[in-house]
């Protein structure tokens, strides 16, 4: 799943992962990305952009670090802001960094994004 509210990153970046075998859907959105994952157990990734509105990927974390059913969800951030200022904006929140598995700092080498 990508969760992404610039829809020419999203279906760019479904492109890609089309190309690499995955068929992601998009949520535009935390709010309808937590939607997506109640409806659709199968999914195991998560591409996340952390600035959104409605419902910011850091809320979207708080919400799924509090939930069992989502522990073996695989959570990769794209985000432009550094990594660096992201582990410290999770401090503020009670986010189970063990979700995630990559940090991609846009613009990002869309050649990793697969790997």
């Amino acid at each position: 799943m990508i969760v992404e509210d610039d829809m020419f990153s999203a279906n760019l970046l479904r492109q890609i992962l089309r190309n690499g075998r995955y068929d992601p859907i998009i949520a535009e959105n935390g709010q309808v990305g937590i939607a997506e994952l109640l409806n659709d157990v199968g999914i195991t990734k998560c591409l996340l952009d952390l600035n959104m509105p409605i419902m910011d990927g850091y809320e979207f974390l708080q919400i799924i670090s509090k939930e069992p059913g989502f522990n073996k969800l695989k959570i990769y951030i794209t985000s432009s802001n550094s990594e660096e200022v992201f582990v410290r904006n999770i401090s503020n929140h009670e986010i189970n960094y063990d979700l995630i598995k990559g940090y991609y700092e846009k613009p990002f080498d869309f050649n990793n994004i697969i790997a």
